[in-house]
């Protein structure tokens, strides 16, 4: 009676994550996630991918995991891993490629069935001797190998830098490293690649100008070097998971050919999702005009802003696309009252529909209680594209809420008659014909919201 089994989720595919670029004399840091038909990450998967390069080349190395990890012959671009379940179905790896075919097109498969594999959205990694490195913090010279310093989750609408470093190996100087040579000013290409979603309307800028939304369509922007590195200054004033790319449009003669790079896919998530009431006098208090009965419906608005205010149009566009809700209520007033239930499409909280852009409605929101609260939205599943939940700033009051309507009972008292000890069943004429005691007759009023359940905070102040 107490066994508990876990709940087995069947593994419909691997995802693989890695930056597109890869240097011959740098490890490429690749992720590989195991994940359901849902595509999502399977927390507790503990079975054994096979990596496979498809070239023949390469050797693996574990970067983060606590799995049974083998790369039973180096250099010939398979390994195997066998996840822990304390790796929440996400492990990372290095591939060393030192030589080999490029581009390649890296595998993922269950190694109990070989018709699970990875879904291919990763696209090809280019290989070359130098190009360009993007990271999240400043890279030292000479640099860790692999370099694992990414672009951590971002915020809609604020700065963050990113510091972009020329390395690899030159006709002079076959040593990998920082090309220090590579020094004043170059005129770059930038472009940002959209992952989830796969399009969008609006592009980051880089210390001020914007970015292109392809390759095709970039132009050149100047950037200074240092000794072989920059650092940039983003925004990006929509949401989603992105991809930084990079080119010099000229071939360098350091290198006799153009540097190019990407940094790794990183999201950026809303910084605010914003609640609004139609129609809302919004009362200060027990005095301030009526919006609703208790229990009546309501429109409520979620906004999905970015740190500057504006809206993030992608938001809601995700490939599974995400859905803020309300989520709470705050009972503002009476002070120590019920705080009652804000209730919609969803028990724990109201289901919104995308009405435009970065824009979510509900119409059927309601508050079963007397009173002015403040409503709170957060996302539906508690999860932006795997970067935890975001949680909107509280809305002015709400209200005030009155009840739905009130219910009259009476009671159905007992006639007495006049002879003691009252065991008579008559009275005499002119004789006072009373009532059983303690029933006399009464009538009951009680407040109530539109279920018929009375609202406790009617009372006090807000007895009207």
């Amino acid at each position: 009676m107490n066994e508990t089994h876990p709940c087995t989720v069947a593994i419909d595919h691997f995802k693989i994550s890695h930056d597109n670029f890869g240097l011959y004399c740098l490890d490429e840091v690749v992720t590989v996630s195991a994940r359901d038909a849902s595509d999502l990450v399977i927390g507790n998967f503990t079975q054994t991918v096979v990596l496979n390069t498809g070239t023949g080349r390469g050797t693996w190395s574990l970067v983060s995991g606590a799995g049974t990890f083998s790369d039973a012959t180096p250099d010939d671009g398979i390994a195997t891993y066998t996840y822990a379940a304390s790796d929440a179905g996400t492990a990372q790896f290095a591939l060393t490629y030192r030589e080999g075919a490029t581009p390649i097109n890296i595998s993922a498969t269950l190694q109990s069935n070989s018709a699970i594999v990875d879904d291919d959205t990763e696209g090809l990694l280019d290989w070359a001797a130098s190009g360009f490195i993007i990271t999240g913090s400043p890279v030292s010279n000479p640099p860790p190998n692999p370099i694992n310093q990414p672009i951590n989750t971002q915020t809609a609408g604020t700065n963050f830098p990113i510091y972009l470093t020329a390395y690899g190996q030159t006709p002079t100087d076959p040593q990998c490293g920082v090309i220090e040579s590579y020094t004043g000013t170059h005129a770059l290409n930038w472009w940002v690649d959209y992952q989830n979603p796969t399009a969008g309307t609006l592009v980051p800028t880089i210390d001020g100008s914007a970015i292109a939304n392809s390759e095709a369509a970039s132009t050149p922007q100047n950037v200074n070097f240092v000794n072989g590195q920059a650092q940039l200054l983003v925004k990006y004033k929509d949401v989603g998971q992105i991809q930084l790319n990079v080119k010099d449009i000229t071939t360098y003669a350091g290198v006799g050919h153009e540097l190019r790079g990407a940094s790794n896919p990183f999201v950026v998530r809303p910084a605010d999702l914003q609640v609004t009431v139609s129609g809302n006098p919004a009362a200060a208090d027990e005095n301030g005009p009526v919006f609703r009965r208790a229990g009546e419906p309501f429109t409520v608005t979620v906004t999905a802003l970015d740190a500057e205010g504006s809206i993030t149009p992608s938001f809601g566009l995700e490939n599974t696309p995400e859905v803020p809700r309300v989520r709470s209520s705050q009972l503002v007033a009476p002070v120590g009252g019920r705080n009652g239930s804000v209730a919609g499409q969803l028990t724990n909280g109201t289901a919104l529909v995308r009405t435009g852009p970065g824009v979510f409605t509900a119409t059927n929101v309601a508050f079963d209680e007397v009173g002015i609260i403040r409503l709170q939205a957060d996302i539906q599943d508690g999860d932006y594209l795997g970067t935890g939940n975001v949680l909107g700033t509280e809305s002015g009051n709400v209200g005030r809420f009155i009840p739905h309507r009130f219910v009259v009972t009476d009671n159905t008292p007992t006639l007495r008659n006049a002879q003691s000890p009252w065991t008579c069943s008559f009275s005499y004429q002119d004789q006072v014909i009373g009532f059983a005691s303690g029933q006399n007759p009464q009538l009951t009023i009680t407040a109530v919201n539109a279920s018929g359940q009375p609202t406790l905070n009617y009372g006090g102040l807000f007895w009207k």
